[in-house]
Order: C-alpha cells, then structure tokens, then sequence
C-alpha cells in the first residue's frame, strides 16, 4: 500500500468520524428539544431554559431552541430576554409564524406600534 493510498484512507475515516460526530449533535439537540418541551408541559420554565439552551449551544440558529427558549422567559416573566430571542429569531426565520404571535402582544403592550407594523410588513413578504 503506498503513502496515497494511506493517506486517502485516513482521509476517508477522518470524514467518517466526523460524521459520526455532527450526527451526535443532532440527537443530542433532539433530545434537548424534546426535555425543553416535557419541561413546558411540567411548567417548569428553569429546567425547559436548560435543555433549550443546550439546543441552542448544538446548533446555533435553531429556531426550535430559539421559540422554546422564549416560552421558558414567557413562562418566567422575563419579557425582555423573551422579546430579544423572538427578535433573534426572527432575524434568522422571518418565516416562523408563532414568534410574531408571541412578539405582537409585548409591542402592543409597550404601545410601540411601528414594531407591529413592521413585523405585519415582514409577515406580507413571507406570503
């Protein structure tokens, strides 16, 4: 066997277990997911920010970790890292419907209407 030949077989294997590795990650980001939301259900908003956050550690634009992590400070009553990671989200998935209907009430809330209107105007492009 030559060096090429070994070296493309390390090449290969090298791939292989990375692979193997990024799979990993997103079991465990499943798994996160699904504890963050049995979390939800046992309202227990601490423990569903945990396994949200680690989600979200996995796999940084997760809109899944994003929504869920916003329920748990919806949960906690802590509006405003609720508003930023709706916002956050948002900036990433325009697209993902149930952050605008968690984020229009705490703009009407801080009667900052041409956050609402923005927001319906970014809805319009997603149509």
């Amino acid at each position: 066997m030559t060096w090429i030949n070994i070296l493309i077989l390390l090449a290969g294997l090298t791939l292989f277990i990375l692979n193997l590795v990024q799979l990993k990650k997103v079991k465990n980001k499943i798994q996160d997911i699904k504890k963050a939301e049995e979390m939800s259900r046992a309202s227990d908003y601490e423990q569903m920010l945990k396994h949200a956050e680690t989600a979200r550690e996995i796999a940084p634009n997760s809109s899944d970790a994003k929504m869920l992590m916003a329920r748990a400070y919806d949960g906690m009553g802590n509006e405003q890292y609720e508003r930023e990671m709706l916002e956050d989200l948002l900036a990433v998935d325009s697209a993902y419907a149930p952050a605008y209907e968690m984020l229009i009430p705490l703009y009407e809330a801080e009667k900052e209407y041409q956050k609402i209107a923005d927001l319906l105007d970014m809805c319009k492009e997603q149509s």
